[in-house]
């Protein structure tokens, strides 16, 4: 490896432990609008709804994804509610070097491993 990408990669590995920004580009990710704080907001609120019956229509499954960081724990989860029964929870502890987003976003790619599964 040249010695200015490691040292970029350094810098960077260092910004990520401490929640900084980073110099590393995502094209995708320019395509995606800041958040704004919006109060009010309940988890009840902010889910997918799914249907697993492979016909168009409404949703037969709810699903809820979160992820958190607190002082030594990161970690993110998903739970998928069909009727008012849970079916499927899944959990994961993550480094403590990763930030919020990356447990947010994990939390959305443990439901889509799950989504692909039931194909």
């Amino acid at each position: 490896m040249p010695i200015k990408q490691a040292v970029h990669l350094y810098k960077d590995i260092r910004a990520i432990s401490t929640g900084s920004p980073t110099n590393g580009v995502i094209n995708e990710l320019k395509k995606i609008e800041i958040p704004t704080k919006i109060r009010g907001i309940r988890p009840k609120d902010n889910h997918i709804p799914l249907d697993l019956s492979r016909s168009e229509g409404n949703a037969n499954v709810i699903i809820y994804t979160h992820g958190s960081k607190m002082e030594n724990h990161v970690g993110a989860s998903m739970v998928a509610v069909k009727g008012s029964k849970e079916i499927h929870i899944n959990t994961q502890r993550l480094s403590i070097m990763c930030t919020v987003f990356q447990a947010e976003l994990y939390g959305v790619s443990m439901t889509v491993d799950w989504i692909q599964s039931q194909g």
